[in-house]
């Protein structure tokens, strides 16, 4: 009971200083100041010592566990402190050294039991450890902090344009960019305030060196002069005093400079908190190397055959090192076989479809897949397809520079036997038919039934309303009767290039931007710094889609971005910035859409042009145009007309004012998404232009 009774006080004390834990520094460094003014008794001076050289212990082994130097980031202030407290109890046990030739029992201890009471060797052993702490640890946690703070301060700008440009580019959000800034300003003044805490503690090794020999000059001179001491007593009694003050004083002095020496060398990782202390990984990085430990062992063997040399003593450490280097190599080599292994097989779609088995995972949607009928698996045809389109895919990759998912294939039974099926996401965006041995032709029905030509009509939920497939044996005659026929890989092209510019800038995002910047960095870093600045990474990733969108190619990546460099300080409407680029580009757009240096184009009357600048309507997710339905039609209509007379040739763009460019495009791309709209100052000059039409409303 009286057991329990103490700890319950002991427990109530405890949670009583933690409660009013901001009252015990300010007060303890008022007991520090008084401990210099008034005199204090023997047995309260030993506890002090004791407690002096508790605290400096308890701050190496915290040292060792600290996640990195941010953690203990007070540690500037700790160190003020206990150097402080530390020069009061030198200044306290001179004193009684001086009046009373007694410092109490832990001074005393030192000085003969650790010294054996020899005088010369306690001033050896003083020297030593003042040497040792002055020269090799002050020194250089002095070097190590004044460096540390030199390098946070010259990288503090570059981590902050770094915080900044991740924000921007939408990689970190708010919450941990503010984290991150807090830290990084934490991090400087650390190592600001132990370029100066450090200063503390070599002076406090100067300090103590030097209250050592007052102290043995006056304690000598008042037993010799007052106390009618010999020289010899008077000297035995204050030098053996004055050396266990001085290692009492220079024993905790050293142990908080190394503490100050091991944070302020602290490595730590790149996660903010490491969870790895610095013992745990001196060990896994020490160990991680088994055959340097395998050829340490080999030298330790080498001087147990020295004459002379303790045999005894290297063959234990050689044993000792060969068997830790033979067990972490043969645990490295089990770990390399364990993930050599393949884990069990994942259950299949049938087992798990029939509950055989639970579902632990899901599998994500392919962003463009190819449906086939599984009776066209490895047959020439469905080949022939998968072909073409990958054929298309790489020629949009290489030629435009779009980013754009590998092609995904499945076999199924939920289609027809003829029929395809392109995915985007899973989502069914266009179905066709695949047959080698017929061709299509659009309309023409009644031209095929007066040649006699046997044809099949196109199924609607194919989208092939239009069509007629004709056997491949009517070829001939088709081309004699001046009838255009395709192939059904021809349509596919069509089909598939389509939905590849429509759907593939969407993978263009802020990932793929990163991955430009970290190239431009390299060959361009004045340009990628600038960039960075200017525009954030969400916003290129917008620009850099709707050029893909009209079929605007990537790979003059330099000019892009050196046009959004100049622009995007001053601009900010993403679409004004893409007319900008497409200025820039403007030899590239002409050379694409020409043909011989020649471009065929379609003009709009400047009556037109005005009905249309002022239909447009802005709104805060961009401007539409407002046209009325009639018009609509009548403007697609003509453009129809001359997109249809143009069989074997490029076809004509639309050659507008640039203010209304945009607006066109939205307007006409759902029906002609293969017309090109440009304006007339992205006409190069060495061009012809070949007017068409003039379009009018």
């Amino acid at each position: 009971m009286e057991v329990n009774k103490i700890l319950q006080k002991i427990n109530f004390i405890s949670n009583a200083v933690i409660t009013h834990a901001e009252l015990l520094i300010p007060l303890a460094v008022v007991g520090i100041v008084f401990m210099m003014i008034l005199p204090l008794p023997t047995m309260l001076v030993d506890g002090l010592i004791a407690l002096n050289i508790c605290v400096s212990s308890l701050l190496v082994v915290l040292a060792m566990y600290l996640p990195g130097p941010l953690a203990f980031s007070t540690f500037p202030s700790v160190i003020l402190i206990t150097t402080l407290f530390r020069l009061a109890l030198s200044i306290t046990t001179t004193r009684l050294i001086l009046l009373q030739a007694d410092a109490g029992s832990i001074v005393e201890a030192f000085g003969h039991f650790v010294v054996g009471g020899n005088f010369a060797v306690g001033v050896v052993i003083f020297l030593i450890l003042t040497i040792v702490q002055f020269l090799v640890i002050t020194k250089g946690s002095e070097r190590v902090a004044e460096v540390g703070a030199r390098f946070s301060l010259d990288a503090m700008p570059g981590k902050q344009m770094s915080i900044d440009s991740d924000l921007r580019a939408g990689l970190i959000s708010p919450y941990h960019a503010a984290a991150a800034r807090e830290a990084l300003g934490k991090e400087s003044q650390l190592y600001g305030a132990m370029d100066g805490a450090m200063k503390f503690v070599k002076g406090d090794a100067i300090a103590g060196l030097i209250i050592v020999f007052v102290n043995l000059i006056g304690g000598a001179s008042i037993g010799a002069l007052q106390k009618g001491m010999t020289g010899a007593e008077a000297l035995q009694l204050y030098a053996i005093l004055t050396i266990g003050d001085g290692l009492v004083a220079q024993i905790p002095a050293l142990l908080l400079a190394l503490t100050a020496g091991m944070i302020i060398t602290r490595v730590s990782s790149n996660n903010v908190e490491s969870k790895l202390n610095v013992g745990k990984e001196i060990v896994e990085q020490v160990l991680s190397q088994p055959k340097a430990w395998l050829i340490a062992a080999t030298v330790m063997l080498g001087f147990a055959s020295v004459p002379g040399m303790p045999t005894a003593v290297f063959i234990c450490l050689s044993l000792i090192s060969a068997v830790l280097g033979f067990t972490q190599l043969k645990a490295n080599e089990q770990a390399q076989q364990q993930a050599a292994i393949p884990n069990s097989s994942p259950p299949t779609d049938e087992e798990i479809k029939l509950g055989k088995v639970d579902a632990t995972q899901y599998i994500p949607t392919q962003p463009f897949l190819l449906k086939l009928h599984t009776s066209l698996d490895g047959s020439k045809e469905s080949e022939r397809l998968i072909e073409k389109l990958r054929s298309i895919r790489n020629h949009i990759v290489t030629h435009y520079g779009m980013s754009i998912p590998k092609l995904a294939v499945s076999y199924t039974d939920s289609i027809s036997t003829s029929c395809y099926q392109f995915c985007v996401y899973e989502v069914p965006a266009i179905m066709g038919t695949v047959c080698s041995a017929k061709l299509a032709v659009i309309n023409n029905e009644a031209t095929l039934q007066q040649l006699a030509i046997p044809f099949d009509k196109g199924l609607e939920e194919r989208n092939e309303g239009k069509l007629n497939w004709v056997d491949y044996q009517y070829k001939e005659q088709l081309a004699s009767a001046n009838i255009q026929c395709f192939s059904c890989y021809e349509l596919v092209e069509q089909a598939i290039e389509k939905i590849y510019f429509q759907k593939g800038p969407q993978f263009t995002g802020v990932q793929e931007v990163a991955k430009i910047a970290a190239w431009l960095e390299k060959e361009r870093p004045e340009l990628a710094k600038e960039l960075v600045r200017v525009i954030p990474y969400v916003r290129i990733a917008e620009i850099l889609q709707r050029l893909m969108a009209e079929r605007i190619g990537l790979r003059n990546m330099r000019k892009i971005l050196e046009t959004l460099v100049e622009h995007a300080g001053n601009e900010r409407d993403i679409a004004v910035l893409v007319e900008h680029i497409r200025v820039a580009l403007r030899d590239q757009i002409c050379y694409e859409f020409a043909d011989n240096n020649q471009l065929s184009v379609m003009l709009l009357s400047l009556e037109t042009e005005d009905v249309l600048r002022k239909a447009i309507r802005n709104t805060s997710n961009g401007g539409f145009l407002a046209l009325e339905g009639e018009m609509t039609r009548h403007l697609l209509d003509q453009i129809g007309e001359v997109v249809n007379a143009c069989t074997d040739k490029k076809c004509p763009v639309l050659l507008v004012a640039q203010d209304i460019r945009r607006h066109l495009r939205n307007l006409i791309e759902v029906e002609y998404f293969h017309i090109h709209v440009m304006s007339y100052a992205e006409i190069s000059d060495n061009i012809k232009i070949l007017s068409l039409i003039k379009i009018s409303i």
